[in-house]
C-alpha cells in the first residue's frame, strides 16, 4: 500500500490549459441530444459524460472533431504517455501543467508523520492515513515541514540496515496476511512498526536524507490530498 500525496499544480499555464479541457468538454457535451442523455444516465451508473449520445451523423462529425482535440491536449501534456506524444512537449510547459506529487509508502508515511511529532508537529486537523482522497490544510503541511527540517541533523549520515528480527516478523505476518482480515491488519501494524533500532534510522544516509529533504519541499507548497 502506498499513499500518493498530490495539489494541483498552481501555475498560471496550468490554470489555462484546465480552462480550454474545460471548454472542450462543455462543447462536446452540447452535441449531445437532451432526452437521449437522460436516457443514458438512467441506464449507465459510471458513463461516460462527454458522449456523444445522438442519433444525427453531423453532430456526432462535429463532436468527434472537438473530442479529438480534448484527447491530443491529454495525450501531449500528460506525464504518463511518452510513447503516445506525437511531438516531445517543452519541458517548461509541461512542468507548468503536472500537478505537484509525492509518493509514499505506507511505513515511510508513518515515519514521517512519527518523526515530525517528535519534532514538536502538532497537527490542527486529523492526518489522514487513508489513501481515499484526505485532506492537509496549508497550515498543518507548513508545520509538518519545518518540524522534518529540525530533524535533519540527527539523522544518521551513513546508511543503516533494519534489525533481521523484526524484518523477519514482517516476512512471516505477510505469508500470511490474505488468510484473514485479522491477519492483514496484523501485518499492517507491523509495516507501520519501525524495524530499525531508531525511528531516525528509518531514512539514514544520503538517499534517505534526500528523501525528507524532497518531502519537506513538496510540504511547503502547501496543503495536499492523500490518495
Amino acid at each position: 500500500m502506498s499513499f500518493y500525496l498530490t495539489r494541483p499544480n498552481p501555475s498560471e499555464t496550468n490554470r489555462i490549459i484546465r480552462a480550454i479541457k474545460d471548454l472542450i468538454v462543455q462543447k462536446c457535451e452540447s452535441y449531445n441530444d437532451p432526452q437521449k442523455y437522460k436516457e443514458a444516465q438512467e441506464s449507465f451508473t459510471d458513463m461516460c459524460t462527454i458522449g456523444p449520445w445522438t442519433d444525427d451523423p453531423k453532430k456526432e462529425k462535429e463532436f468527434k472533431k472537438w473530442y479529438e482535440f480534448l484527447m491530443f491536449i491529454e495525450t501531449e501534456l500528460s506525464d504518463g504517455n511518452f510513447e503516445e506524444r506525437e511531438f516531445e512537449v517543452d519541458k517548461s510547459i509541461r512542468e507548468a501543467t503536472e500537478d505537484e506529487h509525492f509518493v509514499a509508502n505506507i511505513r515511510a508515511y508513518s515515519a514521517l508523520f512519527k518523526i515530525a511529532l517528535i519534532y514538536g508537529f502538532e497537527p490542527k486537523g486529523d492526518i489522514p492515513f487513508s489513501n481515499d482522497g484526505g485532506w492537509v490544510d496549508d497550515e498543518d503541511a507548513l508545520n509538518w515541514a519545518k518540524a522534518i527540517e529540525s530533524s535533519l541533523d540527527d539523522i544518521p549520515d551513513q546508511k543503516a540496515e533494519p534489525l533481521p528480527e523484526k524484518v523477519e516478523e514482517i516476512n512471516s505476518k505477510m505469508k500470511a496476511a490474505f488468510e484473514s482480515e485479522e491477519n492483514f491488519v496484523l501485518l499492517r501494524q507491523a509495516i507501520q512498526a519501525n524495524p530499525h533500532a531508531s525511528i531516525l534510522e528509518v531514512f539514514s544516509g544520503k538517499d534517505g536524507k534526500d528523501y525528507l529533504k524532497e518531502f519537506i519541499t513538496f510540504l511547503k507548497g502547501g496543503g495536499f490530498s492523500t490518495w
